[in-house]
């Protein structure tokens, strides 16, 4: 949010904070200003006030996958208690990965109403899957009804659209460095590498109001093919280690097996260790057997894990 005082208030471009997660610094704010950002809005913002532009994306396309509610996967795979030992792992800067296997050059958009093969191109696909196919891909895509899927997705998950309803390919991507080359210039990489995306999926409009009057404005900086791509490589990512998982959440698993680990953004990372096992009550809803909570999310404070 942002506000304009009248020069009898003192005058000057004012802004909220609050979009600042962890808080905005004075000394972020020096380090910012050599740069030509004053007065960010949130870290997100920081990103594109120094992003290299690229062609707008007509509504025409972002119209195809407005409707698709998306978002990230969340589910608890099973529930009860789970003795043993078990392991939390997350993936390193997620989103911030995903931009590195090369977001679509928008100027090579083109649209389909059907395709023979969309296994493949490059695309993103609103189609409709076989019922024999729920079981290979994350809950989210298992339907009922249109889904969204990129050809990545088509090509992991090894399933044929039983229908296809539109889509958009590329022939061509951009640089693997992209979103990198950007946030290697900030001194706020780190959080501006978890927000960068969402100001292209935001179906928010801008509010302008005045003492005499108030209109809206669309997100001129919507590109639905950029957002719900980086989200399916993050779904991706986390399923080919779900095979075993108890609980998955967004861009972390639970599981009683051991991963790889690294150091590299999109290499897994050891979160926590549950040495006697773990309780899993439902999506969000989990803690150790011992009754120490993990997660608590989406459910009253009220309802205890333990009975």
């Amino acid at each position: 949010m942002s506000g304009q005082l009248r020069a009898d208030l003192g005058g000057g471009m004012w802004k909220s904070e609050q979009r600042f997660r962890p808080a905005l610094t004075m000394d972020l704010l020096g380090s910012l200003a050599p740069l030509g950002i004053r007065q960010p809005a949130s870290y997100g913002s920081c990103y594109h006030a120094l992003a290299e532009s690229v062609p707008k994306v007509t509504h025409t396309i972002n119209n195809i996958f407005a409707w698709w509610p998306g978002g990230p996967w969340q589910e608890a795979k099973a529930t009860g208690t789970f003795l043993g030992k078990h392991y939390r792992y997350d993936l390193c800067s997620a989103y911030r990965w995903a931009a590195t296997l090369g977001l679509p050059d928008t100027k090579t958009f083109r649209v389909w109403k059907s395709h023979k093969d969309p296994r493949s191109v490059n695309g993103l696909w609103v189609v409709a899957l076989h019922q024999t196919d729920a079981n290979r891909v994350p809950a989210l895509l298992a339907g009922p009804g249109p889904v969204v899927v990129s050809s990545e997705d088509l090509r992991l998950y090894d399933i044929t659209p039983a229908r296809i309803y539109r889509g958009v390919t590329w022939s061509e991507s951009l640089p693997g460095d992209f979103v990198e080359k950007t946030l290697a210039q900030l001194p706020c990489a780190k959080q501006s590498g978890r927000a960068y995306w969402g100001r292209w999926i935001t179906r928010d409009r801008l509010t302008c109001r005045t003492a005499n009057n108030e209109w809206s404005l669309p997100n001129f900086a919507t590109n639905f093919v950029w957002g719900f791509l980086i989200i399916a490589r993050v779904r991706a990512r986390v399923w080919q280690v779900s095979k075993q998982a108890l609980h998955v959440y967004v861009d972390e698993v639970i599981v009683p097996h051991e991963i790889e680990t690294g150091g590299n953004i999109g290499d897994w990372h050891l979160k926590e260790t549950y040495e006697h096992g773990v309780d899993v009550r439902g999506t969000g809803w989990l803690g150790t057997t011992s009754g120490a909570t993990i997660m608590h999310t989406g459910h009253p404070h009220s309802q205890r894990l333990v009975s």
